[in-house]
């Protein structure tokens, strides 16, 4: 939304003739619900646009995010998204997210808030546990796999069979749908 501002002397109750007076200025703001997930050579980011935003700028560098817009490489972005790959597993990169403006003085240019900062370090995903076991003792299911060499194992309990491949990344903020956690009582072997 663009603001103008006037500033009037009053004298004795009575205002001026005329006013100083300023604008258009833009206020700017940053995009919220900024989400960042890294994965196997490949960092993904969503976010929410603010009002009046017109384009989301992602700038990356590596270590740390980017002081401002412009500094370092800018990723392609596609819709409220973008998906930076080829990097480094192991290394680690920091984001800036800039929210981009319609210049209200020209109707041309471009006005970026100062954007959300956020880091993350793609990884390999670890080993597929392929041997799940299962056996009924009374109302009881014991489960046995063998453990990976490196990684956490997650046991989720659903009434239907997930459709999805073994070795498809899933960020953890998406295992949800895959089912209610099951607690496990130690490390298979």
């Amino acid at each position: 939304t663009a603001w103008y501002y006037a500033v009037f002397a009053i004298r004795g109750g009575v205002p001026s003739a005329s006013a100083a007076t300023s604008g258009p200025h833009l206020r700017l703001a940053d995009p919220t619900d900024v989400v960042v997930e890294a994965g196997d050579r490949q960092v993904a980011l969503r976010w929410t646009r603010p009002p009046g935003c017109t384009a989301v700028e992602v700038w990356r560098e590596p270590g740390a995010p980017p002081k401002a817009a412009g500094k370092g490489v800018r990723v392609a972005t596609s819709g409220d998204s973008a998906v930076d790959q080829g990097l480094e597993n192991g290394s680690s990169y920091g984001y800036l997210v800039v929210a981009c403006f319609t210049d209200p003085r020209d109707g041309r240019g471009v006005m970026r808030a100062p954007g959300v900062g956020r880091q993350a370090t793609p990884v390999a995903p670890p080993p597929i546990v392929s041997d799940l076991k299962a056996r009924r003792e009374d109302r009881v299911v014991l489960l046995s796999w063998t453990s990976p060499a490196r990684g956490d194992v997650q046991i989720r309990q659903t009434r239907t069979l997930p459709s999805m491949s073994p070795g498809r990344i899933i960020p953890l903020s998406s295992v949800g749908h895959l089912g209610a956690p099951v607690t496990t009582t130690g490390r298979a072997t």
